[in-house]
């Protein structure tokens, strides 16, 4: 018995499109943007849990608590080079400041205590 002859032409595979892949309209940009904000905000969540339990751990050597604890300061924009400017309004006088400067120190001060 004859073995056929295998082509010699390679096989194409069909282009990839919504419709041969299962896509439907929960696959659309807009939804996978914000799946994937979701899914960032959650991951940093757990990370940020993950930092908290290593910072509480008594256990912990202290090298992994203090660099936790900064690690965590960085993300909170606390310190480190995207840190927020301190706003110190202290030396300025009342009657200089714009209201939305004072309501800013009055937020700031209430916030202290």
């Amino acid at each position: 018995m004859k073995t056929p002859k295998r082509s010699t032409k390679p096989v194409r595979k069909p282009r990839a499109s919504s419709q041969n892949m299962g896509l439907t309209s929960a696959h659309s940009p807009q939804v996978i943007e914000n799946t994937a904000i979701a899914d960032s905000a959650a991951l940093k969540l757990s990370a940020l849990d993950a930092l908290a339990s290593i910072v509480r751990d008594a256990s912990a050597p202290a090298a992994a608590r203090g660099a936790a604890a900064r690690t965590i300061l960085e993300v909170v924009g606390a310190i480190g080079r995207h840190a927020e400017p301190d706003r110190d309004t202290t030396d300025k006088a009342a009657s200089t400041m714009s209201r939305a400067e004072i309501e800013e120190e009055l937020r700031r001060l209430r916030a202290s205590h």
